[in-house]
C-alpha cells in the first residue's frame, strides 16, 4: 500500500486546526462562518477532483503533446548514453501522467492552504473582537498585575 506521507500530514494538520478553530470560535456567528468556509472548500476540492477524474486522459495527451515538442526543440549532435531510450513513447506518458498528477496535487493543496488561511484570518478577526477593550482592559490589568513589593507600588509605564 502506497501513502503519500505528505497529504497525510497535510490531512492530520489541517484536522488539529479545525479542532483549535472549533475551540477558538466561540460565538455562533464566527462559527457560522468557519463552517461556510469549510463547507465551501470542501465543495471546491470536490469539484476538483471531479474535474480531475473526467479529465485526466485529455490533460495527459495535452502534457504529452507539450513532452514532445519541447523534446523535438533540442537537436544533440552526440547519440544518446548506451540503453537509454530518448524520448521513448512510455517515457513520455509516464512523464506527463506525473506532470498531470503533480498539477492536481498542487490545486488540492493550494485549495486547503486557502482555506486554512481563511480560518486563519476569521481566528484573528474573533481574537481581536473577544479582547476587552479600554477601562475594563486596564482594570483587568490592574487585577492581574503580578508584580511584587516595591516594583507593584510604582506604576508599570510599560503598558
Amino acid at each position: 500500500m502506497n501513502i503519500d506521507i505528505d497529504h497525510e500530514l497535510q490531512k492530520t494538520f489541517h484536522e488539529a486546526s479545525m479542532q483549535y478553530a472549533q475551540n477558538s470560535l466561540k460565538k455562533g456567528p464566527d462559527w457560522a462562518e468557519a463552517d461556510a468556509i469549510m463547507t465551501r472548500s470542501d465543495k471546491e476540492r470536490d469539484d476538483l477532483q471531479l474535474t480531475y477524474d473526467e479529465e485526466y486522459p485529455a490533460r495527459v495527451d495535452d502534457a504529452r503533446m507539450r513532452l514532445l515538442e519541447k523534446a523535438a526543440e533540442f537537436k544533440l549532435d552526440h547519440p544518446a548514453p548506451n540503453g537509454a531510450e530518448p524520448n521513448s513513447n512510455a517515457t513520455i506518458t509516464q512523464q506527463a501522467q506525473l506532470l498531470v498528477e503533480n498539477e492536481h496535487r498542487a490545486d488540492m493543496r493550494q485549495s486547503r492552504e486557502s482555506e486554512q488561511q481563511d480560518i486563519d484570518q476569521l481566528m484573528e478577526r474573533a481574537h481581536h473582537r473577544n479582547l476587552p477593550h479600554g477601562k475594563a482592559r486596564q482594570e483587568f490589568n490592574q487585577v492581574n498585575d503580578q508584580r511584587t513589593g516595591l516594583d507593584r507600588r510604582v506604576p508599570d509605564r510599560s503598558r
